[in-house]
């Protein structure tokens, strides 16, 4: 058998077994995990003011958290030094979470050094400089302050690297067997202004060619439901992107 690797980023199916109460038989269910590269930070509750900010470990690191209740927010504090330039990128939707996050980094007087924009498919993302050392702390707040124990989120905090993001303006079609589908693929690009190959090649499906043209932010895909596949489920995660061959 041949193993193939599994890209970071990715999410990965699993099927897990869990016991009954009481002697009772149990059951089993389906769950995905995200495969990352960078080390796992978990947000530590009480953290919902800029005094008990969760402490991260060095960077980069990949971390998550939950907004538990309505108007639930979490602070985390960054292990940061002047000169520091970091990419701070978001994942809800594509995941299977069904809230929007805004991402505030906060210098050590409070004031406000960098914001994630609230527009169209994007899951909220900023990239930030800091002038001096910290305390600087990162907000994750759910843009409509809705809580509940489905409301989960991930965000990568990396150093600065020029490239771009991806993100879908939907996360289910409607199409049945043999028909095709489109979506609205949108990207934030950091100090790159050319052209971005898009497709989807996941879960049996397959896509027409589709271009981000350079400079623009925004393509339409077109994805394809093969014959035989079984309808419903979710939208494959985002789709595949590319530069152009040099």
């Amino acid at each position: 058998m041949k193993l193939e690797p599994i890209a970071f980023g990715k999410q990965v199916p699993l099927s897990v077994r869990y016991e009954g109460e009481r002697g009772k038989a149990g059951g089993s269910g389906f769950v995905s995990a995200v495969v990352e590269e960078h080390p796992e930070a978990v947000e530590s509750e009480p953290n919902d003011t800029p005094e008990s900010a969760t402490r991260l470990p060095a960077l980069p690191v990949a971390l998550s958290g939950r907004f538990d209740r309505p108007n639930d927010r979490d602070f985390y504090q960054l292990p940061v030094k002047m000169g520091d330039r970091l990419t701070f990128a978001a994942r809800t939707r594509s995941l299977g979470s069904p809230c929007d996050v805004r991402l505030v980094v906060f210098k050590p007087d409070g004031s406000k050094l960098a914001e994630s924009k609230v527009e169209g498919a994007s899951e909220g993302s900023l990239d930030a400089t800091f002038p001096d050392d910290g305390p600087y702390r990162l907000l994750v707040e759910e843009i409509n302050r809705a809580g509940g124990p489905g409301l989960a989120y991930r965000v990568v905090v990396e150093p600065y690297k020029p490239g771009f993001a991806l993100a879908v303006d939907t996360d289910r079609v409607s199409a049945k067997p043999g028909e095709s589908f489109e979506v609205k693929v949108t990207s934030v690009r950091r100090d790159y202004a050319g052209p971005i190959a898009l497709a989807v090649d996941s879960g049996g499906l397959t896509s027409e060619p589709a271009t981000i043209p350079a400079g623009k932010n925004e393509a339409v895909l077109k994805g394809n439901v093969p014959t035989g596949k079984q309808p419903g489920g979710p939208l494959p995660a985002l789709p595949e992107a590319a530069l152009p061959a040099r």
